[in-house]
């Protein structure tokens, strides 16, 4: 009961913050730019840190076990919502335009900054870890899949694109540092 308890206090802080700014906004003291610097902050900087920090711990069998566990559930979840979306645009009657939208908004929820928030609340430092690993197949598919369901008209997506965003470096990075036998951690 106190984890509930937990999460909806900390739900009501990012609710009283989100209301905040968006006064601030509205009354225009803080600039139109604003949105788009905060977003790169947390993408770019406060994620990754989090990420790499979390993953600070000691490697055993059980956690391999678990993050097993957690990759052929998130590879799961992410072909049933491929199969919903893709039922749901096809009965849809959308324009052209719209369908790829209409599908990606289906399969791709916003999991990546509230997923971490809320993984962190419940399960503490370990929630954080189990939620990058759950994501990392997340991250490569909006990188991929997502580029071809929105646009449909051959764009190609670099393997910089795929490999160099931050959720899978952070990731990659914490995850090298799990591991005892490195002797390695941040």
């Amino acid at each position: 009961m106190s984890a509930v308890f937990g999460l909806v206090q900390e739900m009501l802080v990012l609710l009283v913050i989100a209301l905040v700014g968006y006064s601030m906004r509205r009354k225009n003291i803080l600039p139109k730019e604003t949105n788009f610097v905060l977003t790169q902050v947390i993408l770019y900087i406060t994620l990754p840190c989090l990420i790499i920090y979390s993953m600070d711990i000691e490697f055993s069998i059980g956690l391999l076990k678990d993050i097993t566990w957690l990759l052929g559930l998130s590879i799961f979840a992410l072909a049933c919502t491929t199969l919903i979306g893709y039922v749901m645009r096809k009965k849809a009657k959308l324009e052209i335009e719209r369908e790829g939208v209409y599908e990606a908004t289906i399969i791709f929820g916003n999991q990546g900054f509230m997923g971490y928030a809320i993984a962190f609340l419940i399960f503490g430092e370990i929630g954080v870890l189990y939620t990058a690993f759950f994501m990392i197949f997340f991250l490569f598919y909006v990188w991929t899949y997502v580029i071809y369901v929105v646009a449909r008209v051959g764009q190609k997506v670099t393997w910089k694109q795929l490999i160099l965003n931050p959720g899978v470096l952070a990731t990659s990075i914490g995850s090298s540092s799990c591991s005892s036998l490195l002797g390695c951690h941040f």
